[in-house]
């Protein structure tokens, strides 16, 4: 395997370390005698409006790490909010790492208390480091109990409990029930804050299809990036010898870690006249890496110069694997790509990572350059006609379910059935048409649904609809998705109830 990454002394370099790691452990039992003798302690919240709003973001993500979901939700939160950010900062990270960033946000403060390795295997690591954390958010926040506390592991669930809040918010970003030896652990704690949250969102669609029914306040909530950052990168500022690599360059940025998937990149690493490019921290739980000369672990790369590396990509992957924890990963390395307009490639395996950029009536290239967000729709049966038998709409529809999972009620193969056979028996259409016509449905990507019967012939008898057109209005309702119909009656009743109407839009 080579390495393009400039060349030092690695005798040097491990000499470097631990005297970092010596220096970080002596802060680190100061903390620990700080947190165990003179503990800081919360005062109890101050009643509704005494007081500026402030919320807590506990992560599991560290602040001074790569930049993801945790960071994008605590800096881009409204600005009337105080936001305090704490993360644990593993000891030989903290040896290893250059100077954290300092948040963009006005109003927002940062703390990363050291913590020891081994929690997962060691309760009472595990205890220690809790109360390191809790203290650390202590001093952070002066005392003062936050209205909000957002966190997003279960390895966090006693910290964000011990601390006195309004609103508890599970943000579920990542499987962690998968993590080995604390499984059994994260499990119980992850039922604490089910049972705890007043929210709980996913970072991904099939995270919430997997916990669905486990909290009454469950919602997806998609990722994102900086667009504009990513946007920016320039090839002939490419770091770390990107631009002395032979073409083409497929390249991964992100850690190295037990998500890779060995076999996949042995299978690349044999296209010999690929330059394999592998950006990011390299960590014991990564499989091996090829060995043949193709194959470069260039190490970390600043935030700040990832666009220039990646504009350096003829090809970006994600080679993960798709078990364990891994089943449900979204990574946000995937909107990061597009956002250079990069070829994106090697995530087709995720479910997550893949969906957002499918166009469900058929046409899967994305127009690039434009801010994808990923939702659910209810499209209703003559959406699906006017698809399948070319209408004028079509190319409206297309653009408007860019990026999106369509749902319908489990009703609408009959529906369709119905109104292309209505219209054979009105001349529309021969019985090669309809058949054509249902096999092009039938390539629709869609979710069926079960409806409430009862609900549905409550809002017919209320507006005096048909019941299969409440049938939609009342998948869309349960479903809390936007409703997609031509129909002036349905998407006036969608909003007597509160349902959001997508409207066309120009192509």
């Amino acid at each position: 395997m080579a390495n393009a990454s400039p060349s030092s002394d690695p005798s040097r370099e491990t000499i470097r370390f631990a005297g970092r790691l010596a220096g970080q452990t002596a802060r680190f039992a100061a903390q620990l005698a700080r947190a165990l003798l003179a503990p800081a302690r919360f005062r109890a919240p101050s009643p509704a409006g005494e007081r500026r709003r402030g919320v807590l973001f506990l992560s599991f993500v560290e602040w001074s790490g790569a930049r993801q979901r945790p960071h994008h939700l605590a800096e881009r939160f409204p600005p009337e909010w105080d936001v305090a950010f704490v993360s644990a900062l593993r000891l030989h990270h903290a040896a290893a790492r250059r100077d954290a960033p300092a948040p963009t946000r006005p109003r927002m403060r940062v703390a990363e208390p050291l913590t020891a390795p081994g929690e997962r295997r060691f309760p009472l690591l595990h205890a220690i480091n809790d109360r390191l954390l809790v203290d650390a958010a202590a001093r952070l926040l002066a005392g003062r109990a936050p209205e909000a506390v957002v966190v997003n592991s279960p390895a966090l669930a006693r910290v964000a409990l011990a601390i006195p809040r309004r609103v508890l918010v599970y943000d579920l970003m990542d499987d962690a029930l998968e993590a080995g030896a604390a499984s059994a652990l994260y499990r119980r704690n992850e039922e604490l804050l089910l049972q705890k949250a007043d929210w709980v969102f996913t970072g991904t669609q099939s995270l919430l299809d997997d916990r669905r029914g486990r909290h009454p306040r469950l919602e997806f909530l998609p990722g994102g990036c900086d667009y504009d950052h990513f946007a920016a990168g320039r090839a002939e500022r490419a770091p770390l010898g990107l631009r002395d690599l032979k073409r083409p360059i497929v390249g991964f940025f992100g850690a190295l870690n037990e998500r890779l998937d060995g076999r996949l990149l042995a299978r690349l690493a044999e296209e010999r006249d690929w330059s394999i490019a592998l950006i990011g921290p390299r960590y014991r739980t990564a499989p091996p890496l090829p060995a043949t000369p193709n194959v470069h672990a260039l190490g970390p790369c600043p935030y700040e110069r990832l666009p220039d590396a990646l504009a350096a990509f003829d090809v970006a992957i994600t080679p993960y694997r798709t078990d364990g924890s891994t089943r449900f990963v979204n990574p946000v390395k995937t909107l990061e790509y597009f956002a250079r307009k990069s070829r994106p490639d090697g995530s087709g395996k995720s479910f997550d990572a893949r969906a957002p950029f499918q166009r469900p009536f058929g046409l899967t290239k994305p127009r690039l350059g434009h801010t994808i967000t990923h939702m659910r729709v209810v499209a209703d049966t003559n959406v699906f006609l006017a698809v399948a038998l070319d209408e004028p709409e079509k190319p409206g529809i297309i653009e408007m379910t860019l990026g999106h999972d369509l749902l319908a009620p489990e009703i609408l193969p009959f529906e369709v059935g119905n109104a292309l056979t209505a219209m054979m028996k009105r001349g529309a259409l021969d019985s090669n048409e309809v058949v054509s016509a249902w096999d092009a449905v039938q390539g629709v990507s869609v979710e069926l649904r079960k409806i409430d019967v009862r609900t549905a012939l409550g809002i017919a008898s209320r507006f005096r609809i048909y019941a299969y057109d409440a049938y939609f209005i009342e998948c869309a309702a349960s479903a809390r998705c936007p409703l997609l119909t031509f129909d002036r009656r349905m998407k006036a009743i969608a909003r007597d109830m509160g349902i959001k109407t997508l409207e066309r839009i120009a192509t």
